[in-house]
């Protein structure tokens, strides 16, 4: 089983994704479960704005190696993060070519997931200035804008950044909005 936490920065993603493993694990005490936090952190190349197209590339590729990685020694995995996230900021970026590429990867990789949550700001404005994320709102939402058109024109899942929480059964995999 592999559960994915996507959306901008400064949802509580990682807040989530110790909360759902620390849940799971007391409720299945039998199996393992292990959490693959943010690559993005680790990145030594530029972030958000100012990252370059190798920065994304970087981050794509970490996501999707320690994914697999993962699925291999723990019964249960939870990501902070998926394999969808980088995609927004690559397009954003104007990286297109890049962006398209990755998307390609990520609609062929997203049968992994048994559940992608999806945490829009409207719910979840835990951004606060730590140095390491950006906190403009303006930003954040156009990333956050740029997983609805990804869902949309990939997944033909269509959102509202108004819609209330909820679940939606995609043949891949359960988007849950919160």
């Amino acid at each position: 089983m592999k559960i994915g936490i996507c959306g901008t920065q400064g949802t509580g993603k990682s807040t989530e994704a110790y909360e759902l493993c620390l849940n799971y694990k007391k409720k299945h005490p039998d199996k393992t479960v292990g959490l693959f936090l943010e690559a993005v952190v680790h990145c030594p190349l530029e972030k958000d704005k100012v990252a370059t197209q190798e920065s994304e590339l970087w981050m794509f590729g970490k996501q999707l190696e320690h994914e697999i990685y993962m699925s291999t020694k723990y019964d249960v995995v939870i990501c902070d993060r998926t394999i969808l996230d980088a995609i927004p900021y690559t397009r954003l970026l104007g990286y297109d070519d890049c962006a398209n590429g990755m998307t390609q990867i990520a609609k062929a990789y997203i049968n992994t997931y048994d559940d992608i949550i999806f945490k829009l700001c409207r719910y979840n404005d835990h951004c606060h200035d730590d140095g390491f994320r950006d906190t403009d709102k303006t930003y954040r939402k156009q990333i956050e804008d740029g997983f609805i058109e990804l869902f949309s024109r990939e997944f033909g899942i269509e959102i509202s950044p108004y819609c209330e929480p909820q679940t939606i059964k995609h043949k891949d995999f359960n988007l849950v909005i919160k």
